[in-house]
């Protein structure tokens, strides 16, 4: 009678199941953290948006005026215009449409809408996210 080796080691079939379940448990991990990543950066510009609308505000309690400026301007200088400083993650919108801070502020001669971008800031966020006091 033949005595059989004893197994040492892995299967090739074993090794590549492994090697394909860990692949799809990686794409699931991030794809997860893209998502995570976006939703943090439009939660930022919707807050970077609420805190210009704040600060339009202040002015028009203090000066019975907006800012005298017209027209549409990114977040950034919108706070400029009002002496404030600007917004610390203003450089990841500069080249992909110029709305550093994440949005527009679009003035006119009864007040302003502000408008924040998605995560790539190419797109406004949905009709609800828009401030305005017209």
């Amino acid at each position: 009678m033949r005595k059989l080796k004893s197994k040492q080691g892995f299967t090739l079939i074993e090794v590549v199941v492994v090697m394909a379940i860990i692949a799809v448990l990686a794409v699931l991990v991030i794809g997860a953290i893209t998502v995570a990543r976006n939703t943090q950066k439009e939660t930022v510009h919707r807050s970077n948006a609420r805190t210009v609308q704040t600060q339009l505000e202040a002015w028009y309690a203090k000066n019975r005026s907006y800012p005298a400026t017209s027209g549409t301007v990114d977040l950034n200088a919108a706070m400029t215009s009002m002496g404030q400083s600007t917004f610390s993650n203003a450089s990841e919108c500069t080249g992909t449409g110029g709305k550093p801070g994440g949005g527009t502020v679009a003035y006119s001669t009864t007040g302003y809408t502000i408008t924040p971008y998605d995560s790539g800031c190419t797109n406004p966020l949905g009709s609800s996210d828009v401030l305005s006091n017209q």
